[in-house]
C-alpha cells in the first residue's frame, strides 16, 4: 500500500495542499484557519495514517524541530519529572519534540548543547537550575544558541523564567496568621545560601515581622544531595535541636524534603503533626503522599516548563517578548496546617487551594 501524501489528506478533507501543511506543521498561517478547518484536517489525516515527512520538513525549513533539555547529574533534582512533562507537552504544542542531553564522553552537558546546536540538531535549549560555571554560560551566550534558564543564574543575561519564592512564602506566613497562628519557625538550610535560598528565608521573616508575629529560624548543614542521605541528616539534626516545649506552633520549610525530615523528627518525639506543630513546605511534588499531607506552596514546575518553551520559541522580531517571567504560585492546603482559636481563615482567599 502507497504511502498517503499531503494530497491525500487535502482530497478528504476538502481543502487545498497549503491549509493541510498550515494546520499539521502549525506553521504561518495557521492562527487564520477555523477550529473546525484545523479538526478536519486532523481526522483526515489519521484515518489516512498521514504522517510529516520529518527529514523533507527539516531540509525544507532548515529547523530540527527539536528542543534540547539539559539534565541535571545531581540526584537531587527530583522534581525534573513534572518539569520536563511541561516541557514536553508545551514542545509537543508547537510541533517539536525534545532531546534530554546530559555529559557526554570528554564534553560537559553544556559542551554537548552548543554542538548539537551547531550540528542543526536541536533549535534551542531549556536549561533547568543551573549551578555550573558562569563561564559556561557565556559561552552559551557566545554559541548563538536560543536558550531559556528556569531558575535565574546570578550574572547570566539569559533569559529566564522562574516562581515567585517571596510570593509563596509570604503566601504561607499570610495563611498561618489568618488561622491563628502567632509564633513561627523558619527551617532551611545555613549552607550555602544561594539566591533562592535567602530570598524564601527572608520573605518569611520579613512578612512575619510586618504582621507583628514572632519568627524564629533554624539553619540544618545538609546542602542537597540524594534525597535519602538528605532527609536522614536532616532528621538526626532536627532530633537535636527540638526542645520542650517547641519554639512555634507552625513550621515554614524551604522545600518539601526538609518537611518530610520535620514529620520524621517530631514523630520520633511523639508529636503529631498538626496537632503539635502545623508544617507547610514548598515545591508540591510529592507532599499529597506524606501522612498527614502536607500543605506547601506549589513550585509550578509543569507551568514553568510550559512558559519557558514559549519564552524560547517565540519569534525573535517579537518586541514584547520578556527576558524574565515570574509564574505565580498557588499554597496547597491539606491537612498538616490547623486552626487555632480566634483565626479568620477563608479557604476563598486568592492563591490557596483547599484538597
Amino acid at each position: 500500500m502507497n504511502r498517503p501524501k499531503l494530497r491525500d489528506v487535502a482530497t478528504m478533507a476538502g481543502v487545498d495542499i497549503a491549509t493541510v501543511s498550515r494546520a499539521l506543521n502549525k506553521s504561518r498561517g495557521v492562527e487564520a484557519l477555523s477550529a473546525a478547518c484545523i479538526r478536519r484536517v486532523e481526522a483526515a489525516a489519521r484515518k489516512l495514517g498521514y504522517r510529516p515527512n520529518s527529514h523533507a520538513r527539516s531540509m525544507r525549513t532548515g529547523k530540527a524541530n527539536a528542543i534540547g533539555v539539559v539534565a541535571p547529574v545531581n540526584r537531587a533534582y527530583w522534581f525534573m519529572l513534572p518539569l520536563t512533562a511541561g516541557v514536553h507537552a508545551a514542545a509537543l504544542g508547537h510541533g517539536c519534540h525534545c532531546v534530554t542531553i546530559g555529559h557526554e564522553a570528554g564534553e560537559t552537558a553544556l559542551e554537548t548543547a552548543r554542538r548539537f546546536y551547531a550540528e542543526g540538531r536541536i533549535d534551542g535549549l531549556i536549561l533547568p537550575y543551573w549551578s555550573g560555571k558562569l563561564e559556561e554560560l557565556r559561552a552559551v551566550e557566545k554559541s548563538g544558541c536560543p536558550t531559556v534558564m528556569i531558575g535565574a543564574s546570578q550574572g547570566s543575561r539569559l533569559p529566564s523564567v522562574s516562581v515567585d519564592d517571596i510570593a509563596g512564602m509570604r503566601m504561607a506566613v499570610e495563611r498561618l496568621a489568618q488561622m491563628g497562628h502567632r509564633r513561627i519557625l523558619y527551617v532551611g538550610y545555613r549552607q550555602p545560601e544561594d539566591a533562592f535560598r535567602i530570598g524564601r528565608r527572608l520573605a518569611v521573616q520579613r512578612r512575619a515581622e510586618e504582621l507583628g508575629l514572632e519568627c524564629s529560624a533554624w539553619g540544618l548543614a545538609t546542602p542537597s544531595v540524594p534525597i535519602d542521605v538528605e532527609l536522614e541528616a536532616n532528621r538526626r539534626e532536627l532530633l537535636r535541636r527540638m526542645t520542650n516545649p517547641l519554639p512555634a506552633t507552625a513550621a515554614i520549610c524551604y522545600n518539601d524534603s526538609i518537611a518530610l525530615a520535620l514529620y520524621a523528627a517530631l514523630q520520633e518525639r511523639g508529636l503529631r503533626v498538626p496537632g503539635d506543630l502545623s508544617v507547610i513546605g514548598f515545591d508540591d511534588v510529592f507532599a499529597r503522599l506524606a501522612y498527614p499531607p502536607l500543605t506547601s506552596v506549589s513550585h509550578m514546575f509543569e507551568s514553568l516548563g510550559n512558559a519557558a518553551v514559549d519564552l524560547l520559541l517565540a519569534p525573535a522580531s517579537d518586541d514584547s517578548k520578556p527576558q524574565r517571567i515570574l509564574v505565580e504560585p498557588i499554597l496547597v492546603m491539606r491537612q498538616s496546617v490547623r486552626k487555632l482559636e480566634d483565626s479568620t481563615a477563608s479557604t476563598e482567599a486568592p492563591g490557596i487551594r483547599q484538597l
